[in-house]
């Protein structure tokens, strides 16, 4: 196995292998993205992208009808390869690879959001008081953004209140990035999950 760069020589191969469709931007915008890939016997079977976070990567592209034991063994070699620590966050955004690293992985966070659309634009951090508790979250042109795991928030009465604030606002998109205990009633609300954080070590 190995890790490779995708750049303008290989990204052909990269999509005809994993049998990807619509990666127009991808292709177009290849010089400016820091995605690789994982290769297996010369054939391209996972793509991943580095984050800003030490030691935590997004698995974007996966080469579909994958079993169980090949995804531990890409993930093992991802965390021999890439981590100091032994230690790795992945991102998975997959529905199929959600369920297998669900079985195999504990879950950190879950990201959900009320339809699928990632802002890529910077966004303002602001604040608001719900029962007496200061909760920041981000928001640009109608799309917010509220990490409840970095604050500590899991309580359903203020996730309730927080829900009926945003929603009070003309919005695109609510995303939120939850514990795995909260996951059913951001479900009731309507929210989908966006990608599922995975700590592995």
């Amino acid at each position: 196995m190995k890790i490779e760069k995708l750049n303008k020589a290989n990204i052909e191969q990269f999509i005809e292998d994993l049998s990807l469709t619509s990666i127009n931007d991808l292709k177009k915008n290849i010089d400016k993205v820091t995605y690789f890939g994982i290769k297996d016997n010369d054939t391209f079977v996972m793509g991943f992208e580095t984050l800003s976070d030490e030691d935590k990567i997004a698995i974007i592209f996966i080469r579909h009808k994958l079993k169980k034991d090949s995804i531990k063994a890409y993930v093992t070699f991802l965390i021999n390869s890439l981590s100091y620590s032994n230690h790795l966050i992945i991102d998975v955004y997959d529905y199929d690879l959600i369920n297998i690293f669900d079985c195999l992985y504990k879950v950190k966070e879950i990201t959900v959001s009320l339809n699928s659309d990632i802002s890529k634009n910077v966004m303002k951090e602001k604040m608001v008081d719900i029962d007496m508790k200061t909760i920041r979250y981000f928001s640009y042109h109608g799309i917010f953004y509220c990490n409840l795991v970095k604050q500590n928030i899991q309580d359903n009465t203020i996730i309730l209140a927080l829900d009926s604030y945003f929603r009070d606002f003309v919005f695109d998109n609510i995303i939120f990035t939850i514990y795995e205990k909260n996951d059913v009633i951001f479900k009731e609300l309507g929210y989908s999950t966006l990608y599922k954080s995975y700590v592995i070590s």
